[in-house]
């Protein structure tokens, strides 16, 4: 629940489905530690995968400390800004919860492209 931050397990999706859409509740994902609360059915089994893809098992989460779950969406700021100051440019203003970042934000925003990750490094000689 995104106003008080408590978890529950979803018994009827389509009875939840408004709250959803609301963005008053969000699917969560796990940060792994010693008491993370599981979750059920279809995502149980996603979560298994993604932890032995990982290499880790039971044994190792209490390594990562006491762990939890946390939303996989954030609500947007109601208040939030975007202007053109100038031709190619935007000016954003907004703010967001504890916990979340302004550079995935802004990813999603823009959704760069990622071709420059794929290119050879440039030697300095063709800089």
């Amino acid at each position: 629940k995104h106003d008080t931050g408590g978890l529950f397990d979803v018994l009827d999706a389509d009875r939840e489905q408004l709250r959803v859409d609301e963005v008053a509740i969000s699917p969560t994902g796990p940060m792994v530690g010693k008491r993370m609360r599981a979750a059920d059915g279809a995502p149980a089994r996603i979560e298994a995968e993604a932890m032995a893809a990982c290499r880790l098992t039971e044994a190792d989460l209490p390594r990562f400390g006491r762990g939890t779950r946390r939303p996989l969406r954030v609500p947007c700021d109601p208040h939030a800004t975007v202007e053109r100051p100038a031709p190619g440019q935007l000016a954003l203003t907004f703010t967001l919860r504890s916990g979340s970042y302004a550079t995935t934000l802004l990813d999603e925003l823009v959704k760069p492209d990622d071709t420059f990750q794929r290119q050879p490094p440039r030697s300095p000689a063709s800089a």
